[in-house]
């Protein structure tokens, strides 16, 4: 439904586009949805109804990083920020957490998430925390707690996150810090007051967003830099990813997606793949790919039930493969896929050596004579008389059976006229 902006009429005039409402153009108020749906205009400021905030999300993913995507996990949302120096690339996952919870609660609660509770350093993230908070006044991720002595710490107010406490949108005559008040709240409106931490309240919990080459397990992990490195150094100096729970900085050997697909990211040379290459070429790091190997007994029994229609490949002494797989790096320069069948998927085809025209050499060999000749010298040899009667045998046998077909053919024919 679109809202249409008309400045011909000489003043500010706005209609929908279905010309709903249009009884007078002097109609005036503010928009209502009613719960069937439908739209209209209430004339009432003073009715207190529900509403719906709306902030624009703006994840600015970096698909040339060799490290992947930014991204979050289901029910988190991925929102660029600012949150100042102490800040590696601004791109943070939020989850809003509904269930009240005094602040060591919430704190406790957003940590089993690797997480911590939600800071603010602008007044874009603070419309985006109001429009997630939903309608009620909501834990921030800030303390001021006193020391010994009851003072409160010479830096005053401090993130969770140990980013720096800049930005603040206090509300008129606070914080006031009454009555043990040393935990941040965020109400409804964006405004900020200090609460006793024992109040209950909802929270947003707030982790960084993690490269999408970086969400992988400890066994597909390798260790990147020196042992003492910090965050800021892993990521900026090093290229790598960066754990908060262990601190470990490490370069990952496969990516999430590989491994989400069975796989795991090999060299470009390397082709025990038994179900093929992994689609998508960033979806392993630089100048590796995702190789398909699955050794499970489901797998093994498949690969046997397929390899019993393998015959006519076998026969052109070819070899079945994924057609995702270099037929030349399986079985050598010049293989190529052909078109003798094949059992499993259609992409699993024959990989053979090239043919060309055939040609049939026959090579005769005549074994030389063994006979001996006359010790006078003046006869010939006992070889060279069989040959001589041999060949007059056989001159003999090819005359007869010419003349008998000859005969043959004459008696056959039809009676001429001269009969």
């Amino acid at each position: 439904m679109n809202f249409a902006y008309d400045a011909d009429v000489g003043r500010a005039n706005y209609y929908w586009d279905d010309n709903f409402p249009i009884a007078s153009t002097d109609a005036q108020g503010f928009v209502e949805i009613f719960p069937d749906g439908t739209w209209g205009i209430s004339n009432s400021t003073s009715a207190s109804l529900p509403y719906i905030c709306k902030i624009e999300n703006v994840p600015t993913p970096n698909p040339d990083s060799e490290l992947g995507d930014s991204s979050c996990e289901p029910g988190w949302h991925l929102l660029l920020t600012d949150k100042g120096e102490e800040d590696l690339d601004g791109k943070y996952c939020y989850r809003q957490r509904t269930e009240p919870k005094d602040f060591a609660e919430a704190y406790g609660d957003c940590n089993v998430f690797g997480a911590t509770i939600m800071s603010i350093h602008s007044e874009y993230e603070d419309k985006f925390a109001q429009s997630i908070i939903g309608h009620a006044n909501a834990w921030l991720g800030a303390i001021n707690m006193p020391d010994g002595n009851g003072e409160v710490y010479p830096t005053g107010w401090q993130w969770l996150d140990e980013t720096a406490f800049k930005y603040t949108n206090w509300a008129e005559g606070e914080p006031s810090l009454n009555n043990d008040e040393y935990c941040l709240e965020l109400w409804t409106n964006g405004f900020w007051n200090d609460n006793a931490c024992t109040d209950r309240k909802p929270y947003v919990c707030q982790k960084r967003a993690i490269h999408s080459f970086c969400a992988v397990p400890g066994p597909d992990r390798q260790l990147c830099g020196p042992q003492n490195i910090d965050e800021m150094e892993c990521a900026d100096g090093f290229g790598c990813c960066w754990d908060p729970e262990i601190d470990q900085c490490f370069r990952p050997e496969s990516t999430f997606q590989c491994l989400e697909m069975g796989g795991s990211c090999k060299p470009k040379d390397f082709i025990d793949c038994n179900r093929g290459i992994g689609p998508g070429v960033d979806i392993c790091p630089l100048d590796k790919r995702c190789c398909l190997d699955c050794q499970t007994d489901q797998c093994t029994n498949e690969e046997e039930q397929w390899e019993t229609d393998d015959g006519e490949c076998l026969l052109a002494q070819g070899q079945c493969i994924f057609d995702t797989l270099s037929c030349s790096q399986v079985i050598g320069d010049g293989g190529v896929f052909g078109s003798e069948q094949c059992g499993g998927p259609d992409d699993r085809r024959c990989c053979k050596k090239p043919t060309g025209p055939s040609t049939v050499t026959v090579t005769v060999t005549v074994p030389a004579s063994t006979g001996t000749t006359d010790p006078s010298g003046g006869g010939l040899s006992g070889g060279a008389i069989f040959g001589i009667v041999f060949g007059v045998l056989c001159t003999i046998i090819i005359a007869g059976t010419i003349a008998y077909f000859s005969g043959k053919n004459k008696s056959s024919a039809p009676l001429g006229k001269n009969l």
